[in-house]
């Protein structure tokens, strides 16, 4: 019994022990779940796992929001739907690295490609991978791995390579000889304009010293230069750069002077870079450039100079005076900073539209200045091509019109305007009478013209002279405008004669109301220099019903008729409103 009870012990505390065992490995994997969980945080990667046999998927929360997803809204979870979000052109490369990972033929899988973001966009992502399970037979059954977002580094590589395919272009297209040379003297590179300047093939130069033989320098004084104090020479020697340092160059195509500069670079592999240029070409070159600063200079247009991308790279003084904006505010901008509310959206998209398929756009626009002023210009964009007909540059011509577009406005309102009262006058009345009898015969809504004679203005002009007679004159029509609605037109047609536009009537005695107010308008007295006047209104009104009375009907005829009805208005009593009567006015 006594050793029955001991075997139970012993069991109970190997039972504990393991429990206690288990309980710590468990801890333990718990903590190493936990820090490989902040781990993968740290990185910002997204992890997934691929079941190769199902095409079942399972990705982490940030493996969706690379593709600004959520988890939920990836259905099915599938390599089927990975392969979908996938850009077509990448497939492949996609499909060779990982048979190379079934084939035992590389333990990881690393491969960049694309993946469409929830927007549309195209995402760069980096994925990592390996095989984590196989089946007895060798075929992979289950890979892990990773998904790193590397959208921004292949920019910075695409623009890297694109700026690195730019510099060697301009070195090669540079009209200046460029030479460099490592620390021991010797060429390494030069580009075409240095070969062709000395006349010496560039595969005699390249990794021979460069005091070789093929040509000879001399001083301006005609002695001839020891290689030791060659500008590039001396430059490496004294690690300090020389520049415009003349010098003469006999070789295989006769004598030549050069200008030469040479700056020492902190270069594994060049010691020092040498340019040299042709003293004559320099000289025009510089001419050109004097002459093209003071053209941008003294021009009283504004000018803007753009790269063949359109952003800006050089503007004059005169551009800055109309637009407010210095040359290092508005330098690497497009030509949208001419662009404002003050035009819709499209009449911009067809100016970019006209330069794009024509290389040219002219016409007027409005923009804004820096301080948030209006104004006006007459804009002249024209492309600057190339020997082979390609885009090199862009030059915009900037007129200042905002006072021509001011005084031609100016004009216009007094052309159609009554320069007493800013009424308009007969020629602009009867324009807008015309669209609106237009419009009425489209729609079958009506109008009415009313003219008005204002009753005993002559005997005030007569009595008290012109400027006060003037002055009644502007009040009246102010409080005539006034009680107009909105839509209506009142103009002034001559001395005390008026006429008002009534449009947007469903019947011919929607008016009433309005005629009432002017008569009331006209009537009540007036305060002119302590002068207490009153006056009054004799309104003759013809209606318009469109589509419903005689087509040739015009606004001539309708004025007449509204004519006739102020007369009879003024023989029944005045101070009231008569409607045309063909029978009543005789017509």
């Amino acid at each position: 019994m006594k050793f029955l009870w001991v075997l139970t012990l012993l069991l109970l505390l190997a039972l504990t022990g393991m429990i206690v065992r288990t309980v710590r490995s468990e801890r333990r994997l718990r903590e190493q779940n936990r820090r490989l969980e902040e781990v993968i945080w740290g990185t910002n990667a997204g992890t997934w796992e691929w079941n190769v046999e199902t095409g079942e998927t399972m990705f982490n929360a940030r493996w969706a929001e690379i593709l600004g997803y959520t988890l939920d809204e990836i259905s099915p979870k599938t390599a089927a739907t990975v392969r979908a979000l996938a850009h077509p052109d990448d497939m492949k490369r996609f499909d060779r690295m990982v048979v190379h990972c079934f084939r035992h033929e590389s333990e990881t899988y690393e491969c960049e490609l694309r993946s469409r973001h929830k927007n549309g966009h195209w995402v760069w992502v980096l994925d990592w991978g390996r095989v984590v399970e196989w089946t007895p037979d060798g075929r992979a059954r289950r890979m892990s791995g990773t998904r790193q977002d590397i959208t921004v580094r292949k920019e910075a590589e695409a623009l890297l390579a694109g700026e690195k395919e730019r510099l060697h272009t301009i070195f090669e297209l540079m009209p200046i000889g460029i030479v460099l040379i490592d620390r021991g003297g010797r060429v390494v590179e030069c580009n075409s304009a240095a070969v062709n300047m000395l006349g010496i093939a560039r595969a005699q130069s390249l990794y021979r010293s460069i005091t070789g033989p093929g040509w000879s320098a001399f001083r301006p004084d005609g002695e001839a230069m020891a290689p030791r104090h060659y500008a590039g020479l001396r430059a490496l020697a004294e690690q300090r750069p020389l520049h415009h340092r003349s010098m003469e160059v006999r070789g295989p195509r006769g004598s030549l002077w050069l200008r030469v500069s040479a700056t020492p670079l902190d270069h594994p592999r060049y010691g020092v870079v040498i340019t040299h240029s042709d003293v004559t070409a320099q000289r025009d070159a510089d001419a050109r450039l004097r002459l093209a600063a003071s053209v941008l200079g003294q021009a009283s247009e504004g000018i803007v100079v753009t790269g063949a991308d359109g952003r800006v790279v050089e503007v004059n003084d005169a551009f800055t005076a109309v637009t407010g904006y210095r040359r290092d505010e508005v330098q690497g901008k497009t030509l949208e900073i001419f662009e404002s509310e003050l035009h819709p959206r499209e009449y911009f998209m067809g100016i970019r539209r006209a330069i794009r398929t024509h290389g040219h756009w002219h016409g007027e626009l409005w923009s804004r200045r820096k301080n948030g002023e209006e104004y006006a210009a007459m804009l002249n964009v024209s492309a600057v091509r190339g020997l082979r007909g390609q885009t090199q540059n862009y030059v915009a011509l900037l007129s200042d019109i905002t006072a021509l577009k001011r005084q031609q406005k100016q004009l216009e309102h007094i052309a159609y305007h009554d320069p007493l009262t800013d009424l308009p006058n007969r020629a602009l009345f009867t324009d807008r009478l015309q669209q609106a009898l237009a419009q009425c015969s489209r729609s079958g809504r009506q109008l009415a013209v009313a003219y008005i004679d204002l009753d005993g203005f002559k005997a005030v002009n007569d009595t008290h002279g012109h400027n006060v007679g003037d002055r009644l004159l502007v009040m009246i029509a102010r409080r005539m405008r006034k009680v107009l609605r909105e839509g209506d037109t009142l103009a002034r047609l001559g001395g005390d004669e008026f006429a008002a536009l009534l449009v947007d009537l469903d019947t011919a005695a929607d008016c009433e109301s309005v005629l009432g107010r002017l008569l009331q308008a006209a009537a009540e007295p007036v305060v002119v220099d302590e002068l207490s006047l009153t006056i009054s209104a004799s309104i003759g009104v013809a209606p318009f019903i469109g589509g419903k009375l005689d087509p040739g009907l015009d606004a001539e005829h309708l004025m007449r008729h509204a004519d006739q009805a102020m007369y009879l208005a003024k023989r029944m009593g005045k101070n009231a409103y008569r409607f045309f009567d063909a029978q009543a006015c005789g017509g």
